[in-house]
C-alpha cells in the first residue's frame, strides 16, 4: 500500500486557500496510486490555537464535500487536520475521509500545556483500516508520550501515523524516539510535518518515514512543500517536490 505525507505550508485562518492546496496534493498523490494521504496538524486552518474558536470545522460544513468527492473519485483515504467541535469544547482533530465507513474523527488525547487554554482532550484512540492495514493516528505532542504508542499497539495498530507542527530542532530531537517506537512495536512510523510560520514558531518540515526495524528510509527538506510516498509492501519511499 502506498501512503503519502503531504508536507504543506498552511495559510493561517484561510480555509479556502488551504482547501485548494489540499486538493492539489490529493490529485498529485492519486496519480501515484496512493491509498492514504496524510496532512499536518491543523492543516486546514494552520496551527493557530488562538483561531480555533472562530475557525472550528463542523461535519456539516459544505466544503468538506470536496474531500468526500475526492475520496470517492480516487479511492483514496484522506486525513486532514482541523479544530473540531467536541462534547466539552474544541478538540485538535484529524478528519479521516473514507469511502466506507465514511468520515471518522480522531481527537488529540494528550495536549501540550500551551494547548490546554484553547482545546479539550479527546477520550478515545481511533484505529482505522486502509487495505486491511490497521492504522493508529497520533497528533504531534502526544506522539512523544510513550503511553500513546503503547495504547495504539494494544489496540492492534500496524502503522503509526503522526500529523505534526514542529520546529526543525523538535523534529531532529524526536528522531530517536520515533525510531524506537518503530523498532519496539514492529510497525512503520510516518510523521507529516508542516512548513512555515505557526503561532509563535517556525514549522520546519523534515517529514519522514521509519520502517518497522527503526530505520529512517526517507525524509523531506526543512522548507519545501512536497510529498513523501511510502510503499509498505516494498519498504521503499520516494520524495516529490
Amino acid at each position: 500500500m502506498k501512503i503519502a505525507l503531504a508536507q504543506i505550508q498552511p495559510i493561517a485562518g484561510s480555509i479556502a486557500t488551504n482547501m485548494a492546496t489540499h486538493l492539489q496534493f490529493i490529485e498529485r498523490a492519486a496519480k501515484e496510486k496512493v491509498k492514504l494521504i496524510v496532512f499536518p496538524e491543523l492543516s486546514l486552518t494552520g496551527y493557530e490555537p488562538r483561531l480555533a474558536k472562530t475557525h472550528t470545522v463542523l461535519t456539516s460544513d459544505g466544503y468538506l464535500q470536496f474531500f468526500r468527492d475526492a475520496c470517492e473519485k480516487h479511492h483514496i483515504t484522506i486525513a486532514v487536520g482541523a479544530p473540531v467541535q467536541a462534547d466539552e469544547g474544541i478538540a485538535i482533530g484529524m478528519l479521516v475521509f473514507q469511502r466506507k465507513p465514511g468520515l471518522e474523527i480522531y481527537e488529540k488525547q494528550l495536549l501540550h500545556p500551551d494547548e490546554e487554554l484553547y482545546f479539550t482532550p479527546g477520550k478515545k484512540q481511533l484505529i482505522f483500516e486502509v487495505k486491511k492495514n490497521k492504522i493508529a493516528p497520533a497528533i504531534c505532542y502526544e506522539s512523544l508520550q510513550p503511553k500513546h504508542a503503547v495504547q495504539a499497539k494494544a489496540l492492534g495498530a500496524e502503522m503509526y501515523i503522526v500529523s505534526a507542527a514542529k520546529t526543525g530542532g523538535g523534529m531532529i530531537m524526536a528522531e530517536d524516539h520515533y525510531a524506537e517506537i518503530a523498532k519496539t512495536y514492529q510497525m512503520p512510523v510516518l510523521v507529516c510535518n508542516s512548513i512555515g510560520f505557526c503561532d509563535d514558531f517556525m514549522s520546519e518540515g523534515l517529514s519522514a518515514v521509519w520502517d518497522k526495524n527503526g530505520k529512517k528510509i526517507a525524509q523531506l527538506s526543512t522548507d519545501t512543500a512536497g510529498l513523501l510516498i511510502y510503499d509498505s509492501e516494498t519498504n521503499i519511499a520516494t520524495t516529490h517536490y
